[in-house]
C-alpha cells in the first residue's frame, strides 16, 4: 500500500510516546484476536522495534538503517522491476532446471525452555499442553517454505493475478559454525526478552550463529519482559546487524501449536526479508506505506470478507503481511522487493553456493552421527553447548554431558560403553579429565567427562575432539559424512567476594521514565551468565525493585512487599529475618523500596539484601545493592554491589576493597537553557584513598571518551575518599534530542589513587538537555476507539533514561474483570495527569494553567485501586463519568527528568458516545518547574512557585538532630520580609555534619559551589549568615560527611537590624587600621586556621566567610578587626561555636569595612577554638587578630 495514517478505522489503543521509540506492551494481557494465530496474544511488534533499532544505532552515530536499506532496495527495484538479485545470480547458484529452487537459506531455530514455559491456562482453567520439539519445528518450516512458494488456488480476485511466488527454500542447517554436523534446531535452557532492542545483545549474541550464513530464528515465550502473548518480531536487512550477529527472527513458540502452525512465522520471514505490513499507517491517506504498489492501504485486520478501503480500492485480505486468518499470499510488488532484499550484503551471503555447501545445505549429506545435537526433554545443564565446570565444587570436575545421535541411516553398533582406541578416539582433553561414550541404543549416544581437571582456572579453557572408529558404528566409519566433532570445556575462576558499580543507568524517580535493565558487570557460569537490575518508577509515588524481568529475589520485611534496610557490617544470609520475595506474577506488587507509606529509606544509604538462584541447583548467591534514597523518597541511586560466589555463603553489607561509587549517572542543563550544565556529581572511594587532593589532570588521572562539543570535564578531589566531577562550557547542542545521544564516559586511571586495584573505574554518563518549548501536531494514528484492539504509537521527544521504556501516553478500554472501574481510560505509565481525587481526568480549556500547584494524580497499575487515569466510564455501569463527551479539551501531563518537573498538555476530542477519542496535538514547556498554559508554550502566570523541600523548619526554634553517613536530610524555611538576618546554625553532639544552605531550590549536593552557603568545616560546629535574606523559601540540607548524633540544629531570622555587642564584648568604630596584606597575598576564603598578628586578605564579594582560631584557651581577651579596601562588611566571633548575628554574641556592624570587636576571657577559660563569622559585600578587606588584649581594644 501507499497510505499511512488511518482516520477511518478506529483504532482501540492510541500512545503518544514523549522519549526515545518505546517497545509496546499493554499494561492487561488480554487482546481480542486480530488473526487466529494471534487469539490469546498481542500482533507482530515490527514497526516499533524497526524505530526502536534506528533510533538506537543513530545514537551509537551510524547512520539510520532504515533509511539506508530504503534508499538501497528502492535503487535496486528501479534498475529492475522484477528483481534485481535475480539478475545477478551466477553459475554457483543452484538453479530450478536441477529441482532446487532459485533461492536455498541455511536456518537455525534456537529454542528455549522446556514444556511447562510453553503451557497455558484454558478458559476453563484445564492446561493446555504445547509440545515445542524438533517434529513441531520442521512442520512450521515446512509451512514457512509452501507460503513463500506460488499457489494461486484459493486466491479471490483480482488478487489471484498479481500473486506471486519467491522460488525460495530455508532449509535446516547440517553443519554448525564449528564444523561440526547438526539438525538445525538446537535445545536451550530458559531464556526470554530476545526481542528487546539493545538490552539483550550479548544473550543473543552468545548463542548466534554466523548471521552471514545462518537465518537464525529465537523460540521464547517471553519475547519482551512481561509479556508471553506477543507473537513475534523480525527486523529488515541490517549489515551492521549481521557484522554484530543480531539479525533474527523472534517467534513464541506457542503459536507453532496452531493448524496451520506458522502462518504468522511466514509474516515475520516476510519482514526479514524486507517487508513493511501492508497496513502500515493506515488505509485512508496517500503515501509510500509498505512501498509496494500492489498492495491497496488498508487499516490491518479487517477480517476475510469484502472490504474496501477509503480510496475505494479492494483490499487484499489475503496477504501474509496483514493479520487476517485468510492469508494466502504475496504480490508481485512483494516479491520484487524480497528479490531486491536478497541482493543485499547482509542477506546476499546466505544463499551463495560456497556457504551452502558449509552450512551443509547444498545437498543431502547422507548417513551421519550428529554432533551437535539436544532434545526437548535433555535437563537444563545437558543443553549446554559446553562441557561445565561444577558450579558449586569449583574443583575442576564436569557437571554435564552431551549427546550424540546417529541419522540417516547411520546406527552405532554397540550399546554400552564404547573402548578408547577400538571404538573411538579424544585429542586434546585436559590433563585430569578423562571421557567416556555410551551408546544408549541403536541412534543415541552419550559423551561423559570424569575427573578433576588439575588447572581449572578461566583461562584453561579447551576445545578436544572425538573421532568415531569402525567399532563404534554400523558398517565403516569411513561411509559416515563426518565421524569427528569438537567440544568446548569452560572453567571458572576461584570464586571470591565481587564488588562493583552499576556502568550505566543506576537513577530511578517517582513520575520519570523507567530504565531498561542494567547488566551490573557480573557475569558467572554460577548463574547463567550476566546479571541485570531493574528500578521501577511504581503507580507514580513509589520506587520498586522489578524482579519480574529475572530471578533476583529481594529480601523484604515479613508479611510485606517492603524491602528490608541493611546498615553497613549487618550480616546477609539464608537465616536473615523476613520474607526473600520472589519473582512475582504480572499482575503482583514488584519489592518497594519507598512509597508514601513505607519510608525506611527515606534520606538514607543502606543495602538492600539480595540472592540469585544459582543456575542448574537449588542454590543462591546472597549479596546487596547499595542505594541512596533522597529524603522524600522520590529518587533511589544504585551505588554499588557485592555478590559473594560461593554458594549458599553469607556476606556482611560492606565493602572490604577499592570501589569507586558514583553519586548518580547524569548531568543535567542549566535553567537558563543555554547548554551549560548546572549540576555536579559525587565520586565516593571507599577501602582506598586518592593520591592527592585538587584538581586532577585529563590523561594522566582520567580520561574522558565522546564528550559532547563546547564541554570539559573537571575532577576535583576534595579529600582523601572524595572528589566530585563538573561539566563546564556551553554545549554546541543541547535540544531535546540531544540528550539521546550525549553519552559519555569517563575513567579513572592508576595514578589518581594510593592503590592499583580500584574496582568500577569507568563509568558512562549522560547529559539531559532542556531544548525549547514547543507544540506538535499529531499526525499518526489520531484516533483511539473502543471497538478495536490495535495499538498506535508517536514518538515526540528523546529521553535519555532508556531506548525502551519511554514516557508513553496511552488510551485504552477497560472492560469489566480488566480491573477496578472499567471504562475508557488514559494511561500515564505511572507518571502524573491532571485528576480529580476519583482518578477522572480533568478537561481544560485554551489558556488554563498547568504547574505544580495543580491537582496532579500520578497513574498507578491497572489493578490497584482506581487504576489508571478515567476518561469516560462507557456503558460499563462502574463510573458514571461523561465529562468529555462531545468535548475538545486539553490534559495536563507532566514528568521527572534529573530531578526537574516538566509540564505540557495533549489536546484531543472525544465524540458524543464517549467511544473514540481523536488526539489532536501535544505541547511541552522547555523551562523545568514552570507551568505552562493549556494550548500553548507560553509560561503559566500564576503557579510557578517552588515548594520546600523536606520538613519546614519553624523560626528562632532549636531541635536535636541525627543522621546516617552520607545521608541528605532536606528542611526547608519560609524568611518573613523585610528580614535582615538568616542564621542557621549546627552545634555539638558527636560525629561529622555539613551544612548547605541554598535560596529557593534544592539542588545537589555535589554542586557545593551553586550553594549560597555552605562552611563545610570539620566536627559539627557549622553556621550560615545570611545578612539580608531575600522573602521566601530557603533549602537546608544536613549531609552526613560521617554518621552524626545529638546535634543542635537552630534557625534564627533577625527584623530588628541590631549592631550591638554581645555578653562577650562589642564592636565600636576602630581607631587603628590593619595593615592592607591584600597588596601582597591571595585573598582567603572559608576554613582557613588563623594566628594571632598574621593579617589575611579577605575574599572579595558577598559571600559569608567563616574562620577559627585555634589555642584560644591559651590567651585572654582576644580582639579582633577588620580594614581596607570598599565595600560594608559586618564582624562577628564568639569562642566555642559559631556565633549569632543577633547581638547575643560579640559583633561589629559599623559602615564600611572597619570593625572592630572583643571577646572577654580569661587564660584558660572557654573553649579550644575561637569562630568568626565575615558578612557582606566587600573589595579588598584585611582581618587581623590579636590576643591578651585590653577590654577597651577597639576604643
Amino acid at each position: 500500500m501507499k497510505n499511512i495514517i488511518t482516520t477511518a478505522t478506529r483504532l482501540s489503543v492510541l500512545a503518544l510516546s514523549i522519549g526515545s521509540f518505546s517497545t509496546y506492551s499493554k499494561e492487561i494481557p488480554h487482546l481480542t484476536s486480530l488473526n487466529h494465530q494471534h487469539t490469546d496474544g498481542v500482533a507482530c511488534s515490527f514497526e516499533q522495534d524497526m524505530k526502536d533499532f534506528s533510533d538506537l544505532m543513530t545514537k551509537k552515530g551510524q547512520e539510520d538503517p532504515v533509511v539506508k536499506f530504503e534508499q538501497s532496495i528502492q535503487q535496486s527495484i528501479a534498475q529492475n522491476s522484477t528483481g534485481l538479485s535475480r539478475l545477478l545470480r551466477t553459475a554457483q547458484v543452484e538453479t530450478s532446471s536441477n529441482g532446487n529452487p532459485r533461492y536455498v537459506i541455511p536456518i537455525v531455530f534456537h529454542v528455549y525452555g522446556g514444556d511447562d514455559d510453553y503451557f497455558g491456562t484454558a478458559s476453563d482453567g484445564t492446561t493446555i499442553e504445547r509440545i515445542i520439539d524438533e517434529a513441531k519445528v520442521k512442520a512450521g518450516l515446512a509451512e514457512v517454505n509452501a507460503n513463500f512458494n506460488s499457489d494461486k488456488s484459493g486466491i479471490d480476485s483480482p488478487f489471484d493475478a498479481i500473486e506471486a511466488g519467491m522460488d525460495i527454500e530455508f532449509r535446516l542447517a547440517q553443519i554448525d559454525p564449528d564444523g561440526n554436523t547438526t539438525n538445525g534446531v538446537i535445545f536451550h535452557q530458559y531464556e526470554e526478552g530476545f526481542a528487546l532492542n539493545g538490552s539483550k545483545d550479548a544473550d543473543i549474541q552468545k548463542y548466534a550463529w554466523d548471521n552471514s550464513q545462518y537465518m537464525n530464528v529465537y523460540i521464547q515465550v517471553v519475547l519482551k519482559a512481561g509479556s508471553t502473548t506477543n507473537s513475534g518480531t523480525a527486523w529488515l536487512p541490517s549489515q551492521g546487524m549481521t557484522d554484530e550477529n543480531t539479525a533474527r527472527i523472534v517467534y513464541n513458540g506457542k503459536y507453532l501449536e496452531y493448524s496451520p502452525p506458522a502462518s504468522s512465522l511466514t509474516h515475520e520471514v516476510g519482514h526479514y526479508l524486507g517487508l513493511y505490513h501492508t497496513f502500515d499507517n493506515g488505509g485512508c491517506t496517500a503515501g509510500d506505506g509498505d512501498f509496494v504498489d500492489d498492495t491497496p492501504a488498508t487499516s490491518g485486520g479487517l477480517g476475510c470478507g469484502e472490504q474496501y478501503n477509503c480510496f475505494g480500492e479492494l483490499v487484499n485480505s489475503q496477504n501474509h503481511m496483514d493479520y487476517n486468518s485468510c492469508e494466502a499470499m504475496f504480490t508481485a510488488g512483494q516479491t520484487a522487493r524480497m528479490d531486491a532484499a536478497l541482493a543485499e550484503s547482509s542477506r546476499m551471503t546466505l544463499w551463495q553456493q560456497d556457504n551452502l555447501v558449509q552450512t551443509g545445505v547444498a545437498q543431502p549429506l547422507g548417513p551421519r552421527v550428529l554432533f551437535n545435537y539436544s532434545t526437548r526433554e535433555d535437563e537444563d545443564l545437558d543443553k549446554l553447548k559446553y562441557f561445565l565446570e561444577s558450579p558449586h565444587l569449583n574443583d575442576g570436575s564436569i557437571i554435564n554431558k552431551r549427546t550424540i545421535k546417529a541419522v540417516d541411516g547411520a546406527t552405532f553398533s554397540k550399546t554400552g560403553q564404547l573402548t578408547k582406541g577400538l571404538d573411538y578416539n579424544v585429542a586434546n582433553l585436559p590433563q585430569g579429565l578423562s571421557l567416556s561414550v555410551d551408546v544408549i541404543d541403536a541412534t543415541t549416544a552419550t559423551i561423559n567427562v570424569t575427573g578433576n581437571a588439575s588447572a581449572h582456572d578461566k583461562a584453561d579453557n579447551a576445545t578436544f575432539s572425538l573421532t568415531l572408529l569402525d567399532g563404534a558404528v554400523t558398517g565403516s566409519a569411513s561411509a559416515l559424512y563426518a565421524t569427528s566433532g569438537s567440544f568446548d570445556i569452560n572453567f571458572s575462576d576461584d570464586y571470591q567476594v565481587i564488588y562493583g558499580n552499576l556502568t550505566k543507568q543506576t537513577y530511578t524517580a517517582w513520575s520519570s521514565v523507567n530504565m531498561l535493565p542494567t547488566k551490573i558487570g557480573y557475569s558467572s557460569l554460577l548463574v547463567g551468565g550476566d546479571v541485570a537490575i531493574d528500578m521501577l518508577n511504581f503507580d507514580g509515588d513509589s520506587v520498586a525493585f522489578n524482579n519480574f524481568i529475572n530471578k533476583i529475589e529481594m529480601l523484604t520485611t515479613a508479611g510485606s512487599h517492603n524491602v528490608q534496610r541493611f546498615t553497613e557490617g549487618d550480616v546477609i544470609s539464608a537465616s536473615s529475618s523476613g520474607d526473600w520475595f520472589v519473582r512475582p506474577d504480572i499482575n503482583q506488587y514488584p519489592p518497594v523500596i519507598t512509597s508514601p507509606d513505607y519510608t525506611a529509606w527515606h534520606g538514607k544509604v543502606g543495602f538492600a539484601a539480595i540472592r540469585i538462584p544459582t543456575a542448574f541447583s537449588e542454590g543462591f548467591l546472597y549479596g546487596w545493592l547499595k542505594l541512596r534514597v533522597s529524603e522524600d523518597g522520590a529518587t533511589v541511586n544504585v551505588l554499588s554491589y557485592g555478590i559473594n560466589e560461593n554458594a549458599n555463603e553469607e556476606i556482611s553489607a560492606a565493602i572490604d576493597k577499592p570501589v569507586l561509587e558514583f553519586f548518580g549517572d547524569r548531568f543535567h542543563e542549566s535553567s537558563d537553557n543555554d547548554g551549560s550544565i548546572e549540576s555536579a556529581l559525587t565520586v565516593q572511594l571507599e577501602n582506598a584513598s586518592f593520591a592527592n587532593t585538587g584538581s586532577l589532570a585529563q590523561g594522566t588521572d582520567f580520561t574522558v571518551s565522546n564528550l559532547p562539543s563546547g564541554h570539559s570535564v573537571n575532577v576535583d578531589v576534595i579529600s582523601a575518599s572524595q572528589a566530585t566531577i563538573t561539566l563546564n562550557g556551553n554545549a554546541s547542542r543541547h535540544t531535546w534530542r540531544d540528550s539521546s545521544y550525549s553519552e559519555f564516559s569517563i575513567s579513572f586511571l592508576d595514578s589518581a589513587f594510593s592503590t592499583v586495584d580500584v574496582t568500577g573505574k569507568t563509568k558512562l554518563f549522560a547529559i539531559e538537555y532542556i531544548g525549547d518549548s514547543f507544540i506538535q501536531t499529531v499526525d499518526r494514528y489520531q484516533e483511539a476507539s473502543v471497538a478495536d484492539e490495535t495499538s498506535g504509537h508517536v514518538s515526540f521527544l528523546q529521553s535519555y533514561e532508556s531506548i525502551d521504556n519511554q514516557l508513553t501516553y496511552q488510551m485504552q478500554n477497560y472492560e469489566p474483570g480488566d480491573g477496578p472501574l472499567a471504562g475508557f481510560k488514559f494511561i500515564t505509565w505511572r507518571k502524573d495527569a491532571l485528576a480529580n481525587g476519583n482518578y477522572e481526568v480533568i478537561k481544560l480549556s485554551q489558556g488554563d494553567n498547568i504547574g505544580p500547584n495543580s491537582p496532579w494524580q500520578p497513574g498507578r497499575e491497572y489493578w490497584s485501586d482506581k487504576g489508571q487515569h478515567m476518561l469516560d466510564g462507557l456503558s460499563y455501569g462502574e463510573s458514571n463519568f461523561t465529562d468529555w463527551r462531545g468535548e475538545t479539551g486539553f490534559i495536563g501531563v507532566r514528568f521527572r527528568r534529573s530531578g526537574k518537573m516538566h509540564y505540557g498538555w495533549i489536546k484531543l476530542s472525544v465524540s458524543s458516545d464517549g467511544e473514540t477519542v481523536t488526539f489532536i496535538e501535544y505541547g511541552l514547556s522547555g523551562k523545568p518547574d514552570t507551568g505552562i498554559k493549556a494550548g500553548t508554550i507560553e509560561e503559566a502566570d500564576d503557579i510557578t512557585a517552588v515548594a520546600g523541600v523536606g520538613e519546614e523548619v519553624l523560626i528562632n526554634t532549636n531541635s536535636v538532630v541525627s543522621g546516617e553517613r552520607y545521608s541528605e536530610t532536606d528542611y526547608f524555611v519560609n524568611v518573613p520580609v523585610d528580614s535582615t538576618n538568616l542564621v542557621v546554625t549546627l552545634t555539638g553532639g558527636s560525629g561529622d555534619v555539613d551544612l548547605y544552605v541554598n535560596e529557593a531550590t534544592r539542588i545537589d549536593k555535589a554542586n557545593r559551589s551553586n550553594w549560597t552557603c555552605v562552611p563545610y568545616k570539620s566536627g559539627n560546629e557549622e553556621s550560615c549568615v545570611i545578612d539580608t535574606p531575600s522573602a521566601g523559601i530557603y533549602q537546608i540540607m544536613l549531609y552526613g560527611f560521617a554518621s552524626y548524633n545529638d546535634v543542635n540544629f537552630s534557625v534564627s531570622v533577625d527584623n530588628s537590624g541590631s549592631t550591638g555587642g554581645g555578653d562577650n564584648g562589642g564592636g565600636t568604630t576602630p581607631t587603628s587600621t590593619v595593615e592592607d596584606v591584600c597588596l601582597t597575598q591571595a585573598p582567603v576564603a572559608n576554613r582557613s586556621d588563623l594566628y594571632p598578628n598574621e593579617a589575611i586578605c579577605l575574599e572579595d564579594g558577598n559571600s559569608a566567610l567563616g574562620f577559627y582560631l585555634g589555642n584560644s584557651k591559651d590567651y585572654g581577651n582576644i580582639g579582633i578587626r577588620t580594614d581596607n579596601g570598599t565595600g560594608d562588611l559586618s564582624l562577628f566571633a564568639k569562642n566555642g561555636g559559631w556565633p549569632a548575628t543577633d547581638g547575643s554574641d560579640a559583633s561589629s556592624e559599623n559602615a564600611a569595612n572597619q570593625e572592630c570587636l572583643v571577646i572577654t576571657k580569661a587564660i584558660g577559660e572557654g573553649n579550644t577554638w575561637t569562630y568568626i563569622s565575615v558578612l557582606g559585600d566587600k573589595t579588598g578587606a584585611a582581618l587581623n587578630i590579636e590576643v591578651d588584649v585590653a577590654s577597651d581594644y577597639c576604643n
